[in-house]
């Protein structure tokens, strides 16, 4: 059985002081044979850091128009049926399912604060600074606060596909971003700055090796590592290999998206 006192243990281990700030990128599952699963972890985060925020992001928000801007990593006028289901944004609908379990947890704590972007929320605790920097037009911008705070990415079981800091980067970077539409009780609403695929993240393990803090919380691997010198390293080796962190999956619509840029830019 792991407990509250290993998780303390495992975060001290890797770096945390009870003053970092934080977001938090959890498995879907927490670790196995965690006593009270996530609520031990959360107690225990809370006991390790000054501040945290994990994403609560919400795709079934989103409508697709008839029609939209060229290279936007979408097909315009096909879901008739999809727009019909889509939910209205409100502070208490869940994230989508490989969040969830997590941000459940984390939007029961009486002092939870959720920012009130309509896809791309956030939720957080003692993390004000951080949800007050977001807006419709800056998706993203808890993460550069988090950045200029001196704050970490927490990875708990999961791989840089989950780490959000990266789709940051990669707008610091230049890369191309897309357009979104969600709704909201007040109608539709315009949301650029929507990230492409993160399939190709894992890429960018080997980069990290010399920042990167490691341990074992019983199976589940735990990682620290401080934003500001992920943000550096994506947006330094996108500079040097305009296609770096791309998949390989030659049909991904947001990948021939960014290719196609690069392309353009390349020729101009």
């Amino acid at each position: 059985m792991t407990r509250f006192r290993d998780c303390i243990h495992t975060f001290r281990e890797i770096g945390l002081t009870g003053r970092n700030h934080l977001i938090v990128h959890c498995s879907p599952s927490p670790p196995a044979g965690l006593h009270s699963g996530f609520e031990t972890m959360l107690a225990a985060l809370l006991e390790s850091c000054e501040s945290l925020i994990t994403p609560a992001f919400t795709p079934q928000t989103m409508i697709i128009p008839e029609v939209g801007p060229d290279h936007n990593a979408i097909r315009y006028g096909q879901h008739y049926e999809h727009n019909r289901q889509a939910d209205f944004f409100n502070p208490a609908l869940s994230s989508t399912a490989f969040l969830e379990p997590f941000v459940s947890i984390v939007r029961s704590h009486p002092q939870a604060v959720r920012s009130d972007h309509p896809l791309l929320s956030f939720v957080g605790i003692h993390a004000e600074k951080m949800l007050e920097s977001q807006s419709v037009l800056s998706p993203f911008e808890p993460i550069r606060t988090l950045a200029e705070l001196d704050g970490d990415i927490l990875l708990i079981g999961t791989d840089h596909t989950a780490n959000t800091s990266i789709h940051y980067a990669e707008q610091v970077a230049g890369r191309r971003s897309f357009t979104r539409w969600a709704l909201t009780h007040a109608g539709a609403v315009t949301c650029p700055g929507y990230p492409g695929c993160p399939e190709g993240f894992n890429a960018l393990r080997p980069q990290l090796d010399a920042i990167v803090r490691s341990a074992n919380l019983g199976s589940t691997m735990v990682s620290l590592i401080p934003a500001r010198d992920l943000i550096q390293a994506v947006v330094g080796w996108i500079h040097v290999e305009p296609a770096a962190l791309l998949c390989s999956n030659p049909d991904c619509e947001f990948c021939i998206a960014v290719h196609a840029q690069i392309n353009a830019d390349h020729t101009h």
